[in-house]
């Protein structure tokens, strides 16, 4: 292992300042490598604790040859690794760049990348859950972070993700309990938007299992009400400063969906009464957030506390499996990219028609026993005669 040591350094202040230093690499192309670890306020003969642990990382870092910058700091290590993401969507990057500078800056200002600890992440989920946020969402910043962490890594601006440890890692939280409507209860949802603003947007939810940003993005020429299918081939998202813009799907992929008749008929009646050219949006010219707004207002006087919009696309999906179509149809069906991606989301659905369908095993055996061999044999001479014949 490399040798080093450790240097005390004494202030005018009577304070004391406690660095490490090792050599990296060999003979004329050897470096330096010094970090200050910490300050004391009183001299002391014995460095503290963790200037000895300080050493003992340092020194096995330069047996690899690798020591990472000390001055890299731990907010431009998120910037840069966003800064390499040039391909995502506006609203994703919106979102992303709103994660970085809300949550992350302010929290990890003072960080230099070498100096995160596990502790520092453990506080940092304390301060997130103070500000009321769910446990998916912290997990979400801690796979933000973990990536950040990972592109530094690669980059030789790290020699470690701090992530990768167990200690740095949020405790798992329960999922949260999905709210869906029954098929019943869908149809009584169609009655009650009827006439009104909605009208298309909770068909087509109900009717499709289409996103938000998939119905408001439908176009006419994307149907074909003949053959009873729709085209869902873009997305619309609102990003402040920009406005509502057109991008590609979640996955990025185009899928075909299937219209049911009452879908056909709602549309076809919807065609008839205006003026539709090709390019036009089915819904009309609707804003994303307007649609999520209003569904609010009339979920919350309909009595559906709690059930956002996209919860009309698990209803949806819940209705399917429900009704016997299996996981790899409805993958196709909601755009997924992987139907682990499915079976995730919709785990409870699928242990209750696991449940079902041993009671329909249950029921099936639930019968008087017949004995065995009791087929007499008088029978059986007459059956194979019967073939002959």
């Amino acid at each position: 292992m490399a040798a080093g040591h450790i240097e005390k350094r004494r202030r005018s202040d009577g304070s004391v300042s406690w660095r490490v230093v090792v050599r990296v690499g060999y003979g004329r192309s050897a470096k330096r490598e010094t970090r200050v670890v910490c300050t004391t306020e009183r001299d002391q003969e014995k460095p503290p604790p963790k200037v000895k642990a300080a050493l003992k990382e340092l020194e096995r870092q330069a047996e690899t040859g690798f020591v990472p910058p000390a001055r890299v700091m731990l907010t431009d290590v998120f910037r840069s690794w966003l800064d390499t993401h040039t391909g995502l969507a506006p609203k994703t990057r919106y979102t992303y760049d709103c994660l970085v500078e809300t949550h992350f800056v302010p929290a990890f200002e003072r960080f230099r990348v070498v100096d995160l600890r596990p502790a520092d992440m453990q506080d940092y989920y304390v301060l997130r859950r103070e500000d009321g946020l769910s446990d998916a969402t912290i997990h979400w910043h801690y796979r933000t972070i973990h990536a950040a962490l990972k592109w530094a890594v690669e980059n030789e601006l790290a020699a470690r993700n701090v992530c990768d440890l167990s200690a740095s890692k949020p405790p798992r939280g329960q999922r949260p309990e999905m709210k869906t409507l029954s098929a019943r209860q869908m149809r009584g949802l169609l009655e009650a938007v009827a006439g009104t603003d909605l009208e298309l947007v909770v068909m087509l939810g109900c009717a499709t299992g289409m996103r938000r940003g998939e119905i408001c993005a439908l176009r006419w020429r994307d149907l074909d009400l003949k053959a009873g299918t729709a085209r869902v081939a873009a997305s619309l998202s609102y990003v402040p400063q920009k406005g509502v813009t057109r991008k590609k799907t979640k996955t990025g992929r185009e899928r075909t969906v299937g219209l049911p008749a009452f879908a056909i008929a709602a549309l076809t009646e919807a065609k008839r009464d205006k003026v539709c050219p090709p390019d036009a949006c089915v819904v009309g010219d609707v804003h994303p957030d307007e649609v999520t707004k209003s569904w609010r207002e009339k979920a919350d006087a309909l009595g559906l506390d709690g059930v956002r919009f996209h919860d009309l696309r698990h209803s949806f999906a819940t209705a399917l499996l429900e009704g016997g179509m299996d996981v790899k149809s409805l993958q196709d069906a909601l755009g997924h990219t992987r139907a682990a991606t499915t079976t995730d989301v919709y785990l409870h659905v699928t242990e209750r028609m696991r449940e079902r369908r041993t009671e329909m095993v249950d029921a099936a055996f639930d019968v008087t026993p017949e004995q065995l061999g009791s087929t007499r044999e008088a029978d059986v001479v007459d059956l194979k005669g019967a073939i002959r014949d």
